[in-house]
């Protein structure tokens, strides 16, 4: 459909894995909980690189309740992220789009 990533979620058939987290856990059990992400190319198994979540899962993931994400960026190094810096620093405000 040619669609540019990240944009026109309600087309796309897949679910991100950090909603595929959220659905499988119960209410409380999210609520000031911490995620962990990592994420690797499929055909050379590398991580990639100052990987984020798309703005979907991010809206998921404060509605959620998380509080903390910690993403890995190679084998030795982790991002922590206070999620209530994803609606401070909201990059839909500035009319960013795709990932």
């Amino acid at each position: 459909m040619k669609i540019p990533r990240g944009e026109r979620y309600e087309l796309c058939s897949s679910v991100h894995a950090e909603q595929n987290a959220i659905i499988s856990s119960s209410r409380i059990d999210m609520i000031d909980s911490t995620l962990y992400l990592v994420s690797k190319n499929f055909e050379d198994d590398i991580y990639v690189s100052n990987y984020n979540p798309c703005a979907l899962c991010k809206r998921i993931i404060i509605n959620a309740g998380i509080k903390y994400i910690y993403i890995r960026d190679d084998k030795d190094n982790y991002r922590h992220i206070l999620v209530n810096d994803y609606i401070n620093d909201d990059d839909s405000l500035e009319g960013k789009l795709g990932y």
